[in-house]
């Protein structure tokens, strides 16, 4: 399906584990028509489908959206049966075509000024994981028991610490109480740590290069596969850069151009989307891996 279809407006959704951004894209013009970001909606369809679906039914809503083709970059997004259940729940309201892929290749094609082969991003912000394009496959790095560098583990160590640490104690109490049994909401304590690291805290600037070593063990794996350059991506992976010993820059677009980015090239080109949505996992393919 293309413009000379009768399509007016291609809508794009980025959504993270707190924030939710989206633009209404002029297909004939050629320009964006609306932005939009809402925070407080994450979108992880992996922990809780339910939460995602309604994040983006207000995000199109205040989009003022019609429906038409709709590009989704969202995490969690490895589980088949969570994306045929979203796309599937889009249809019946009128969506389609529904392209959904990973946030993270939003944030691969938005680091770079021009995409190319042997380019990686570390993304660290609510959750964290590493991609990478060898030029013929996608590669990632990052499971779960690994998500060092982002704000709910910063939050949740210094969390610990506290009650050894009276200093510690005093920035992370500087912050309003939260329920924390959400991430999106502990990720909301991780700069207070940032602040007490700046204060010479001992032990919140232990984490904070704990985090840091984190993003090189990522980095490190994707050379291995032919990835070179390295840019940072997310709010927690840019605030780390000092701590991080491998070359990078940061990015140079956020994740929400670089979906309008895949969006407009997936519409044009459909079976695209084969490739964009294989991403094979680095740990799956390690000696260790192919020994078990």
């Amino acid at each position: 399906m293309n413009v000379l279809q009768g399509d007016q407006y291609l809508t794009v959704i980025e959504g993270g584990g707190s924030t939710c951004r989206g633009v209404r894209y002029n297909l004939s013009q050629h320009r964006i028509e609306e932005r939009l970001i809402l925070d407080q909606h994450p979108c992880n369809l992996h922990r809780d489908r339910d939460l995602t679906a309604a994040s983006l039914t207000t995000m199109l809503t205040q989009l003022h959206s019609r429906p038409g083709p709709l590009v989704l970059c969202l995490p969690g997004v490895s589980h088949q049966d969570n994306v045929n259940w979203l796309q599937a729940r889009l249809q019946t309201q009128g969506w389609g075509p529904v392209y959904i892929l990973s946030d993270a290749v939003a944030g691969l094609w938005g680091a770079f000024e021009t995409h190319s082969a042997g380019q990686g991003v570390f993304i660290g912000g609510t959750g964290a994981i590493a991609l990478g394009d060898d030029g013929q496959q996608l590669w990632r790095s990052g499971v779960a028991d690994e998500e060092r560098a982002c704000g709910p583990w910063i939050a949740s160590e210094a969390l610990r610490h506290m009650a050894h640490d009276p200093q510690l104690a005093v920035f992370m109490a500087k912050d309003p109480p939260l329920l924390v049994d959400e991430r999106h909401q502990l990720a909301r304590l991780a700069p207070a740590v940032f602040t007490a690291a700046r204060h010479g805290n001992v032990t919140a600037l232990a984490i904070l290069q704990e985090a840091a070593a984190a993003i090189d063990l990522h980095l490190t794996r994707l050379m291995d596969y032919g990835i070179h350059d390295f840019a940072l991506c997310g709010s927690v992976a840019r605030a780390l850069r000092p701590w991080v010993t491998t070359p990078t820059q940061l990015a140079c677009n956020d994740g929400l151009a670089g979906a309008l980015l895949l969006g407009l090239s997936v519409y044009n080109n459909p079976p695209l989307l084969l490739r964009l949505t294989d991403l094979r996992r680095i740990e799956d393919h390690s000696p260790l891996a192919a020994q078990a």
